[in-house]
């Protein structure tokens, strides 16, 4: 951009920022977006210099660069709202898998694991430590350290 454009650019931001920061605040509702889009469309001008100089209406070439850049604006972030609660939705539908019930569907490569099968028997209704130590012919704390041990090798698959 030369000296000249870049006098004109200074001067039409001069005469129409506050205008054209209204008429952004309006489109979108919020002042720190209308700020934002002003910016851009400046930027657009001083990008686009030789063409916003060569305009018989600069001021009204701006409106609708503002106007473009607004549109752009709202687009965007719905977009970005659309992804984010597409993603909220996938990981709700990870978190709760509800379809698969039965954990030895769900983990059928694990199901002849005895780390797996320790841990499954643990997590039934009324289980216990003492339980399952009991069960297995151990003592508690044998128990507790084999369970510990499992959860540790078992991460490695989630």
């Amino acid at each position: 951009m030369n000296a000249e454009e870049k006098a004109f650019v200074e001067k039409l931001y001069i005469e129409t920022a506050q205008l054209l920061l209204g008429y952004a605040r309006r489109l979108l509702g919020d002042r720190d977006l209308a700020e934002e889009a002003v910016q851009d469309a400046f930027r657009v001008a001083c990008s686009r210099a030789d063409v916003l100089m060569a305009s018989a209406n600069p001021q009204g070439w701006m409106m609708n660069t503002v106007k473009n850049v607004s549109r752009n604006i709202v687009r965007s972030r719905a977009r970005s709202a659309a992804f984010l609660a597409r993603i909220q939705l996938e990981e709700k539908a990870y978190s709760e898998p509800q379809d698969i019930r039965d954990p030895d569907l769900l983990y059928e490569n694990l199901k002849d694991d005895e780390d797996y099968l320790l841990l499954k028997r643990l997590s039934e209704p009324g289980a216990t430590i003492a339980s399952v130590a009991a069960e297995l012919g151990i003592g508690v704390s044998a128990c507790s350290k084999r369970i510990q041990r499992a959860r540790k090798r078992l991460r490695k698959f989630f």
